[in-house]
């Protein structure tokens, strides 16, 4: 997650710790909805 996280951060005008958040809750809405698998 945080290569995502640092990946974005390079790209847009945004923290890594608030990317962090967003990507974690995005994963997460993605795991409960069986659209991916985190290992």
């Amino acid at each position: 997650m945080s290569d995502i996280a640092r990946a974005l951060a390079g790209e847009y005008e945004v923290d890594v710790e608030t990317l962090a958040v967003d990507v974690r809750e995005i994963l997460a809405d993605l795991q409960r909805r069986k659209l991916v698998e985190i290992s």
